[in-house]
């Protein structure tokens, strides 16, 4: 299993009648019982590069590398990255990791962007380019022991139908330099709260010095699943803009620090 993909022609998973919905435009896993350690999967897109795929456009199931400078489109999500390993007990086996870097398009066009799956010890994105996606633009939902770092470049721009980026499980170091927008309107009465940013996970810091908004909030965290204690004590330094056009800027459901030299 696993493997390197260097792309800068067109990559399609073409679907069937058998198969309508669940093509990827590249997949790569490992086996079962391969030694993780020396396990490589990575896929490079250049910027006359396009993958496009039915339900992901990249997936890597066993952590790994995904670097985009051209496009890379999905249903489901544009790019997924997750640990689909899982020992003896059943419990994500440890120290597996994934790395997305985007300086081109990347878009899910009935999902996210780029989602981070289950069981990922630590992932990072860092985007200088587009990441839209019609649910979020980034979907992080990793093992509690996972920290996604995000980093946003001057130019970057994050989107997403719901949020911009939301955490669910595990913890958040975002620092944003350019934007980040949720056009979702949930309010946390009546649906999950939607947000340029929204965290649901662990303690998170946040440094934005470019702009942060969200149809409904700026930035919100709330418990994951109704339970209380799940995110604590977010640290948010502001020289941006944070804007909330129906709600608050900044909600803390768990508390936390906020020092602003910007504009809420």
């Amino acid at each position: 299993g696993g493997g390197t993909v260097i792309n800068s022609g067109s990559i399609t998973g073409v679907t069937s009648a058998n198969n309508p919905s669940l093509t990827d435009g590249i997949s790569i896993f490992n086996q079962f019982d391969q030694d993780m350690e020396t396990y490589v999967a990575s896929v490079t897109n250049s910027e006359d590069g396009v993958i496009t795929g039915a339900a992901r456009g990249v997936i890597v199931s066993g952590g790994g590398t995904v670097d985009n400078a051209g496009t890379i489109v999905g249903g489901d999500a544009g790019v997924l990255v997750q640990n689909g390993n899982v020992d003896e007990e059943g419990n994500p086996t440890a120290d597996i990791a994934a790395v997305v870097t985007n300086n081109g398009t990347i878009e899910g066009t009935a999902g996210d962007g780029v989602t981070v799956g289950d069981g990922l010890t630590s992932a990072t994105v860092t985007n200088g380019g587009s990441i839209s996606g019609g649910r979020d633009g980034i979907h992080v939902d990793m093992m509690e022991a996972g920290v996604a770092t995000i980093a946003n470049l001057d130019g970057g721009e994050i989107t997403g139908a719901g949020s911009g980026i939301e955490v669910q499980f595990g913890g958040l170091d975002l620092v944003n330099d350019g934007t980040i927008r949720g056009e979702g309107r949930g309010n946390g009465i009546s649906a999950a709260p939607d947000g340029g940013v929204a965290i649901a996970g662990s303690s998170s810091t946040i440094v934005n010095n470019g702009t942060i908004a969200g149809a409904q909030f700026g930035i919100v965290t709330y418990p994951y699943m109704g339970v209380v204690g799940t995110v604590m004590d977010t640290s948010i330094v502001n020289t941006g803009t944070i804007t909330g056009e129906n709600d608050d800027g900044i909600r803390l459901a768990g508390g936390g620090t906020v020092v602003n030299s910007g504009t809420i």
